[in-house]
């Protein structure tokens, strides 16, 4: 037995193989996705709560910062400079002191004072600074439905809570009371413009987002780590299932990891171990016996226990002429491989043809068609196989010619080899005969025994194959039809007699 290897090459062919599966069927996806949706479900979740929270903390800090500047200006702000009739005259001064103001501030869009009018529903600009410069005119009206956070500041300071627009565009505003003598006679309003919150949201978005994005790099790096873990071993494993298959049963996965897949190739390459144990097992039965004997007792547990069946079959037996007179030519080690090549040969026709050697005794077959597996066309298989042996013969004969083994024969007056076939159909007891410690697969029988002395008969009637009328019931028509009887003759330790028929090879 070889030493088994490491591990079979890994091929391209088993990586095409691994990528002709859907992207949905790969397990390292299954296994990445199993973990990955719910981190990056979970990671969406804690960015969009953490942009959410960052944006309302950065407007927050807007609106206190809002708020604060208009409580400031709103105590600073002379009431005197805001009663009386709104004009541009009066307003001038005013708006120069909140464009100055505002300008130390680079965010401020504008800064507006406000009072009540007659009306409820309405209010009246004082003083309006903005940025652009197009302000409103002192005394242009103001719907209070339109900011009534504007109106509820002449109780108090006031922010909005969220952008908001009106014609002069988008804005975040607070407001607070100007107050004479404990009243409160107008509010200032200072707002923020909308890009300004926007930019803050921007802010906050794309360091979410690179956070984010992070993460996704991180997670989809571990992601190839897994799937490298995972797919690294499964093309192994997969190259080595390969080689097995094909036959290569030394081929190792060499799995030495510390981990799940560790254990599945020390286990997967025990089972290969097993697989070459079984296989050579195997082989060496079949040397022993025939290769269907050997699978069927590897195969079946209950096939090694002692006793047999009484079953019908067709025994065939074959022996050498002249054998004697062959081996005073040859050496011992001649006789061997004469027969080695002569029994090999013989052997492979009667596996090919769906029977079992039994026995090789000296320079004679033994072979059973019909056991130990069933096969209704036994006696057919059992003729075939006679001529196909007679055929392989000639084969033989013409091998030895040319190795020059032949002339050896041919001078004691034996120009051929030429085997005596002897074919007879009849009940026998299959089985495993011996004990508990040694056995043998036997057939016993008096078929056995008429088999044996019909081969025999051969002699008498200068023939090479001999069928009896057993066997030739039970065959084909158009094989039976081409037999020729040889007459009706007594057999030893037999009362009855036995008729026979010629098989000829063509």
């Amino acid at each position: 037995m070889s030493a088994p290897i490491a591990a079979p090459k890994v091929t391209a062919s088993h990586e095409d193989e691994l990528r002709r599966l859907r992207i949905w069927q790969r397990f390292h996806v299954a296994i990445t996705a199993l973990y990955g949706i719910p981190i990056v479900a979970v990671l969406t979740t804690m960015c969009a709560y953490f942009y959410v929270r960052g944006v309302d903390i950065e407007t927050r800090a807007l609106q206190a910062r809002l708020l604060g500047m208009s409580t400031a200006l709103a105590g600073t702000l002379d009431p005197e400079l805001i009663v009386g009739d709104p004009s541009e005259e009066r307003a001038g001064p005013v708006r120069d002191l909140l464009g100055k103001i505002a300008r130390e501030e680079d965010d401020i869009s504008s800064i507006y004072i406000a009072r009540r009018t007659p009306d409820p529903a309405q209010l009246e600009f004082v003083v309006d600074w903005v940025a652009t410069g197009e302000h409103a005119t002192p005394g242009q009206l103001y719907e209070v439905e339109q900011a009534p956070k504007m109106a509820a500041a002449f109780d108090g300071p006031q922010v909005e809570d969220e952008i908001f627009v009106d014609e002069w565009g988008p804005t975040l505003s607070a407001y607070a009371p100007i107050r004479s003598h404990g009243a409160s006679i107008a509010v200032v309003g200072v707002d923020i413009a909308g890009w300004r919150v926007d930019a803050v949201k921007r802010e906050v978005l794309v360091a979410t987002m690179l956070v984010y994005a992070a993460a996704l790099i991180v997670l989809f790096g571990l992601a190839q780590i897994v799937a490298w873990s995972i797919r690294e071993p499964l093309v192994r494993i997969l190259a080595t299932t390969q080689a097995i298959t094909e036959g290569r049963l030394d081929a190792r996965s060499g799995l030495n990891r510390a981990d799940e897949f560790g254990i599945l190739g020390r286990h997967f390459d025990g089972m290969a171990a097993g697989l070459k144990e079984r296989e050579f097992i195997r082989d060496t039965f079949g040397r022993y016996m025939s290769e269907r004997l050997a699978k069927k007792l590897l195969g079946d547990p209950t096939a090694t226990q002692l006793g047999g069946e009484e079953i019908e079959v067709t025994i065939l037996f074959a022996d050498l002429r002249s054998y004697s007179t062959i081996s005073e030519r040859l050496s011992p080690t001649q006789v061997i491989t004469v027969l080695n090549e002569y029994m090999g040969e013989m052997g492979k026709v009667v596996d090919e043809h769906h029977g079992v050697v039994i026995e090789f005794l000296g320079d004679a077959i033994l072979a059973v068609f019909g056991a130990p597996e069933d096969d209704p066309l036994h006696p057919e298989h059992a003729v075939q196989c006679a001529l196909a042996m007679q055929r392989r013969l000639d084969v033989l004969n013409a091998q030895w010619d040319q190795t020059g083994l032949a002339a050896l024969w041919k001078q004691a007056g034996v120009e051929r080899l030429r085997a005596r076939i002897g074919v007879h159909t009849g009940n026998v007891v299959a089985g495993n005969m011996g004990g508990f410690r040694r056995m043998k697969y036997a057939v016993i029988g008096d078929a056995v025994n008429v088999a044996t002395r019909v081969e025999a008969l051969n002699n008498q009637t200068d023939t090479d194959i001999l069928v009896t009328a057993a066997t030739r019931t039970k065959l084909p028509d158009a094989i039976a039809a081409k037999l020729l009887t040889k007459g009706t003759h007594p057999i030893k330790d037999r009362a009855l007699p036995v008729e026979v028929f010629s098989v000829s090879p063509t």
